[in-house]
C-alpha cells in the first residue's frame, strides 16, 4: 500500500559548505522540540563555499522562533510531496512521466530504498501544483 502526502511547510537556510555546518543548527531545531522529518543540504553552484539546507516540519511558534534565529525561512515556493511505499521496478520512471504528462514542473527529487520500501520526495513549485501532484501520483500508485 502506498501513501501520498504533502510535506508541512519547507524551511531553509543558506549555510557555509564546511563540515559540520549543519550540526548547530539541527541542534536550534531540536532544542526548540523540532522533529525534523525531511532535510536536505545540497552545494549552491552559483555560490562556491556556500549550501543551502532546507527541512521540514517546523511547527509552532517556539519551533518557528528557533528557525528564523538561525536564519532559516518558510519556502512557500518549495513544497514537497512524499510518495511511500513497496519499491516496485520502474517506479521512478512510472512517478516522473506521470507528472510530466501532467505538465508538473519538478524542482528536486530524492528516491531511497531501505529493505523492500520506496521512499520518493517531489519538490514542486506550488501549493496548487503539490495538490495536483497528489492527485496524478495517487493514479499511478493505484494503477493494476
Amino acid at each position: 500500500m502506498f501513501t501520498i502526502t504533502k510535506l508541512a511547510t519547507i524551511w531553509s537556510t543558506e549555510i557555509d559548505d564546511v563540515s559540520g555546518a549543519t550540526t548547530g543548527l539541527f541542534k536550534v531545531l531540536a532544542d526548540a522540540g523540532a522533529d525534523i522529518t525531511f532535510a536536505l543540504g545540497r552545494p549552491q553552484g552559483d555560490k562556491p563555499g556556500q549550501a543551502i539546507l532546507f527541512v521540514s516540519p517546523i511547527k509552532g511558534k517556539e519551533q518557528e522562533a528557533a528557525a528564523r534565529k538561525a536564519d532559516f525561512v518558510p519556502r512557500p515556493d518549495v513544497v514537497g510531496v512524499q510518495v511511500q511505499g513497496p519499491n516496485r521496478t520502474g517506479g521512478n520512471f512510472k512517478l516522473t512521466a506521470a507528472l510530466a504528462h501532467a505538465d508538473l514542473s519538478v524542482r528536486a527529487l530524492i528516491t531511497t530504498v531501505i529493505g523492500d520500501q520506496f521512499t520518493a520526495v517531489f519538490a514542486l513549485n506550488s501549493d496548487a501544483d503539490a495538490d495536483e501532484a497528489i492527485k496524478v501520483l495517487h493514479k499511478v500508485v493505484n494503477a493494476k
